[in-house]
C-alpha cells in the first residue's frame, strides 16, 4: 500500500490517496487500537496510517475464525448455514448478470461457503491467505489457492468473467493494486462485486471512532461510496449498481462484536447457527463492469 507519513504539527499528512489519487494533505481523524486513522479530504477514504504492521498469513490464522481473538469471528464454521443462505442471494444476483454462467474468482474465500453456493452455476476458483481456511475449502472439493492475489497468482488462475470480494477489500494492504489486477484479469464486459462498510453513511459518521467496523489493524481502509467509486473508475471500471442491502447475519457474530466493544469475553458458539436480518445502512455493495 501507499504508506501514509506521520501527521504534521498541523494534524495532517501528505500522500497520494489510494482511492482518488488526490495529493491533498491527509487529515488526522483519531487514534483507535494504537493506530492513527487519517482521511482524504477529497473522497473521504479513511485508512490506518502507515498500513499493516503484521504478516497477513500470520494474522489471519485459524484463531481469527474461532473466537480466540478480539477481532474476527466468534464461530465462523458454526455459522455456515447462515452464511451460505446469505451468499445464496449474491449468487442469484450474479446469475442475472451471467445467465449462462462463466468463470468466477472469489478473493478472500475463507472456508469456501460462497463457492459452495456458486459452484453449480459457475466455474469457480478462490484465493485465501489463511492456510487453515483454504485447506478446509479444498477438503470439500473446491479449487482454492493459498496466498495473495499477486501477479504470479493472477497469471496462474488466468482470465475470469466475474470477481467477488465480500467484506475483503477493507483488509487489503494495497486495495488499488488488487483492483488494478482484477481489472486486467477480467474478460471484456466482466464484473466485479465488492461489499464493504460505508464510513460515509449516517451511522458511520455518527459513531465515528466507535463505528462497529472501525477495527484496526484488522481493517486497514474505511471506504465511502464516493471513494470506492473513484478507485474503480480510476482503473477503468464503470459503476453498474450501488446499494446498501439487508444482510442475514449470524447472531453469534453480533454477540461477538458487542462483547468486544464492551471489552467483555464473548461467549463461544452462542447463536452461531441463528441468522437475523439486519441493515444499519452502513454497508454497501458496489458492482462495476470492465468496459468493452
Amino acid at each position: 500500500m501507499t504508506a501514509t507519513p506521520s501527521p504534521s504539527p498541523t494534524g495532517s499528512s501528505s500522500t497520494a490517496c489510494t482511492a482518488c489519487g488526490s495529493t491533498a494533505s491527509q487529515k488526522f481523524l483519531f487514534h483507535k487500537n494504537k493506530c492513527s486513522i487519517v482521511a482524504c479530504p477529497g473522497c473521504g477514504l479513511a485508512s490506518v496510517e502507515g498500513g499493516a504492521t503484521f504478516s497477513p498469513a500470520e494474522f489471519y490464522d485459524d484463531t481469527y475464525f474461532n473466537n480466540q481473538r478480539e477481532v474476527g469471528y466468534g464461530d465462523y464454521v458454526g455459522s455456515e448455514a447462515v452464511l451460505r443462505k446469505e451468499f445464496r442471494e449474491t449468487v442469484r444476483f450474479l446469475s442475472k448478470l451471467f445467465p449462462s454462467g462463466g468463470r468466477l474468482l472469489e478473493l478472500g474465500t475463507a472456508f469456501g461457503f460462497f463457492l459452495l453456493e456458486a459452484k453449480d452455476k459457475f466455474d469457480c476458483v478462490g484465493v485465501e491467505v489463511s492456510e487453515a481456511a483454504s485447506k478446509a475449502a479444498r477438503a470439500r472439493g473446491l479449487d482454492v489457492r493459498t496466498g495473495i492475489f499477486d501477479e504470479a497468482m493472477a497469471k496462474e488462475i488466468g482470465p475470469v468473467d466475474a470477481v467477488v470480494m465480500l467484506d475483503v477489500i477493507e483488509h487489503l494492504t494495497d486495495p488499488l493494486d488488487v483492483v488494478e489486477r482484477i481489472h486486467r484479469s477480467l474478460t471484456p464486459g466482466g464484473h466485479v462485486v465488492i461489499t464493504t462498510g460505508d464510513f460515509g453513511s449516517l451511522f458511520g459518521r455518527i459513531t465515528g471512532k466507535k463505528w462497529r467496523l472501525m477495527t484496526p489493524p484488522e481493517h486497514l481502509f474505511f471506504f465511502t461510496e464516493r471513494s470506492l467509486r473513484a478507485m474503480l473508475e480510476r482503473v477503468g471500471f464503470e459503476i453498474v449498481d450501488v446499494r446498501h442491502p439487508w444482510k442475514l447475519v449470524p447472531v453469534g457474530l453480533v454477540i461477538h462484536q458487542i462483547a468486544t466493544k464492551l471489552k467483555l469475553p464473548p461467549p463461544r458458539s452462542v447463536g452461531a447457527s441463528i441468522g437475523v436480518p439486519l441493515n444499519l445502512f452502513d454497508a454497501m455493495r458496489v458492482v462495476a463492469r470492465k468496459r468493452r
